[in-house]
């Protein structure tokens, strides 16, 4: 409904030619028109004769031509601009428009009131400096901010390469199961307009990388010169995993292509509708916070856990390359680090990555 009400206002106001009020002190006529639970129409003239104008409009003709537009538009459509090119569709003249911040203005000037909710316009026709007349219209989701944030949760799986080759290729004891593997991340990212599609993800995250072992068997330990993968086979072993915590700020331009609308023509309206696709490709920067082994196992019967919090040597900082990617409402990521997992020479020289989904 609410896109249905600025609909109406756009197109009823915007056609209107009205006659500039002679008389500067005479105060302006208002006039409100609710329909529906939440649609409302304002019209604000400098006179009753500007309002008398309304009676050359053809009202009957343009809610007939709305309500025709709205059942063919497709899903996703934002707004509909009432063009009347040819001038005496509904006895007016054609009027140019402008578009800024997801709105579209008549004229060349705007302006806000203390309300945010509320949108003022003037409008002046080029072709006759003294007919000028200015409206309010209401718009609920009305958001110019150049800059807007939300909380987002990452979840995916995570794993590391060695050289290029994952682990298992060679057997090494430190070969990761994929699933239970879990990369999680929660945190508040920003999106900054810069220009055009260009745009700027940035923000800060907690993550929790968890590297859960394929042989079951195998202990993480920390020797005195390096971390050490040993396998036990005294025991039965039922879980082995390496955890590490950091926190991390991304910083990722991205190619937003759902920015500006694209249009489509039908008849004396033109359509609006945002095709939502984004990508882009930047960096992060993170800091360990805490890392930690769990070994679970069986013993004689008895269901065993050993949790042990170290460093293990790992790298206290991380840094690497991320990639994002989303289609309208969904969005997915990608992170590899560059640097090793483990510090020089303290272990095996693995970089870790993740993917998945951003929620």
């Amino acid at each position: 409904m609410k896109t249905i009400t600025n609909i109406i206002v756009m197109g009823l106001l915007c056609l209107v030619q009205t006659v500039y009020a002679t008389d500067s002190s005479t105060s302006k006529d208002t006039v409100v028109v609710e329909f529906g639970k939440n649609s409302r129409m304002i019209i604000i003239a400098q006179s009753q004769e500007d309002l008398k104008r309304l009676e050359k409009l053809d009202i009957n003709q343009i809610i007939r031509d709305l309500n025709l537009n709205l059942d063919s538009t497709a899903t996703g459509v934002e707004e509909i601009v009432m063009i009347d090119s040819v001038g005496t569709h509904y006895t007016q003249d054609t009027v140019s428009t402008n578009s800024d911040g997801g709105l579209v203005y008549y004229g060349e000037s705007s302006s806000s009131d203390s309300d945010e909710d509320w949108q003022e316009t003037e409008w002046d026709d080029d072709d006759d400096n003294d007919n000028d007349f200015d409206f309010d219209f209401w718009n609920g989701e009305k958001d110019d901010r150049r800059t807007k944030g939300s909380f987002e949760i990452e979840f995916g799986m995570n794993n590391w390469i060695e050289k290029g080759k994952f682990p298992d290729a060679n057997g090494a004891l430190y070969t990761v199961k994929p699933w239970g593997s879990w990369y999680v991340a929660l945190g508040h990212t920003n999106t900054t307009h810069i220009s055009g599609p260009l745009m700027l993800n940035w923000g800060g995250n907690i993550s929790w990388y968890n590297w859960k072992l394929d042989n079951t068997n195998v202990r993480i330990s920390k020797g005195p010169d390096e971390t050490m993968f040993v396998e036990d086979n005294t025991v039965v072993g039922r879980k082995s995993k390496l955890a590490a915590t950091f926190i991390n700020l991304n910083l990722v331009p991205m190619l937003d292509f759902g920015h500006e609308d694209n249009s489509l023509n039908t008849g004396p309206f033109k359509r609006y509708g945002q095709s939502g696709f984004r990508i882009g490709a930047g960096g992060y920067v993170g800091y360990r916070i805490d890392s930690w082994t769990k070994f679970i196992y069986e013993e004689n019967g008895d269901k065993q856990k050993d949790k042990q919090k170290s460093n293990y040597y790992l790298n206290n900082f991380r840094y690497g390359v991320r990639v994002r990617a989303g289609f309208r409402g969904m969005d997915v990521f990608m992170n590899y680090d560059l640097n090793n997992v483990f510090a020089e020479n303290r272990g095996p020289e693995l970089n870790g990555f993740s993917f998945g989904i951003i929620l």
